[in-house]
């Protein structure tokens, strides 16, 4: 047992690497839930060092997977000149294929938890979540078999057998939630594949001389098609569990079963309906409007407002193209990388010239994603607009003194100018 230690200690360290690894990317990765949480209200991301530090993360974990398999290298070269023991209890295909669905399902079931959190945590943390859903279910695997499997010729060939089938079952489970997006079918796919894993080793024992009486290949594959179509019954029975007999899902249950990626909330608009184009070759001079911001919002730690520019010129006038903006916070302006975007999304939607007679009104959207705490609450911020053919123009922005909860490095998405029927009483 002494010489099998280096190689379990290896082991044991390449995992603690990879899960203090992961306890530390987590200390600078924003909450799912709530990105203005976490790291950000400690004020640890975002930033260059945030980077850094998640880079080394990563290092971090593939250095500790490197560790992980050395010491299981170390560890099949001591066992390639153990015996293996006699199996106790040999069973039949069928058996031995129902127990293995059943281990699988009951790992799952009470270790996918830890790769969940893994998952919640930070990304560096999802591969030491599946190494240690890996190793702890091949542990399991390799006691299984030498108990109810095929006798092996040594303790390697009974130890390599688990970590494959174990690796097989995780490949099956990160397909499945990746690739179909069901986290319900996980348990059922697990344990098929741990199944059939074994199934495939009973037939290589079976070729090799050492397979039990009744373990033939026609058994073997006997029990390999009724694990494949029990799997497929329960899935399909699974997805038309809440359909009535014969009806397809209705559009509305389709939708939430299957959710589209949140987006970030539209500013709201401050009109009714948009007003009659309107004939004005001039543009908008900064003297000629006057400004306000209306419709603030906020919704999964995206913010938006409207930026609101009423025409006070005695002229019809137009403005267009996509205004730059400077947002400056206790006399110093923000480092911030404002470009025009869609209030939705990052594509770049068409520049619209908008006319404006006098008393009319056209607006803009900006969008950012707000870092809560982690930005300046008190010191008083300042919003310029700055129009495409030149000039500037301060925006009241309320009584709150940094509405925009901005810090530097941070993004804001421009929309395009759209008219408006009212706009906000000017200041």
């Amino acid at each position: 047992m002494r010489t099998v230690r280096p190689g379990l200690v290896l082991t044991a360290a390449g995992v603690l690497v990879m899960v203090l690894a992961a306890v530390v990317a987590s200390r600078y990765t924003p909450f799912w839930f709530d990105p203005d949480e976490g790291c950000a209200l400690l004020g640890r991301c975002p930033g260059p060092t945030r980077d850094v530090v998640l880079g080394a993360t990563w290092v971090l974990e593939w250095a500790g997977l490197g560790v992980v398999l050395l010491g299981l290298v170390r560890t099949g070269l001591h066992l390639r000149t153990v015996p293996a023991p006699p199996v106790p209890r040999p069973l039949p295909a069928w058996a031995q294929a129902a127990a293995g669905v059943l281990l699988g399902m009951l790992v799952c079931v009470v270790l996918g938890w830890f790769v969940l959190v893994a998952v919640l945590l930070s990304a560096p943390a999802v591969p030491a979540g599946l190494c240690l859903y890996w190793l702890a279910q091949a542990a399991a695997v390799t006691a299984l078999d030498r108990h109810v499997g095929p006798a092996h010729r040594s303790a390697l060939s009974a130890w390599s057998a688990g970590l494959a089938v174990s690796a097989l079952a995780v490949a099956a489970l990160v397909a499945t939630a990746v690739l179909a997006g069901s986290v319900r079918a996980l348990p059922v796919v697990g344990g098929a594949a741990l199944a059939l894993g074994l199934l495939v080793r009973r037939a290589w024992a079976w070729r090799a001389g050492l397979a039990p009486p009744g373990g033939g290949p026609w058994s073997t594959a006997g029990a390999a098609a009724a694990v494949l179509a029990t799997t497929g019954a329960v899935l399909l029975l699974g997805d038309r569990a809440d359909q009535p007999p014969g009806a397809e899902p209705p559009p509305e249950l389709a939708a939430a079963a299957h959710p589209p990626p949140a987006r970030p909330p539209a500013p709201r608009e401050p009109v009714d309906a948009e007003p009659a184009p309107v004939d004005a070759p001039p543009a908008c001079t900064p003297d000629e409007l006057t400004w306000g911001a209306t419709g603030w919002d906020a919704a999964m730690g995206t913010r938006a407002v409207t930026i609101v520019a009423t025409s006070r010129a005695d002229h019809p006038c137009h403005v267009d193209g996509f205004a730059e903006i400077v947002i400056a916070q206790g006399g110093r302006p923000l480092q911030l990388v404002a470009q025009p975007g869609a209030p939705t999304g990052p594509e770049v939607p068409p520049a619209a010239r908008v006319g404006l007679a006098p008393g009319d009104a056209a607006g803009f959207p900006l969008v950012w994603k707000g870092y809560g705490a982690a930005a300046d609450e008190d010191s008083p911020q300042e919003l310029t607009v700055i129009l495409p053919g030149g000039g500037s123009s301060a925006v009241p922005l309320g009584a709150a003194p940094a509405p925009f909860d901005l810090v530097d490095g941070g993004s804001v998405r421009i929309g395009p100018w759209q008219p408006v029927r009212q706009a906000v009483r000017p200041h």
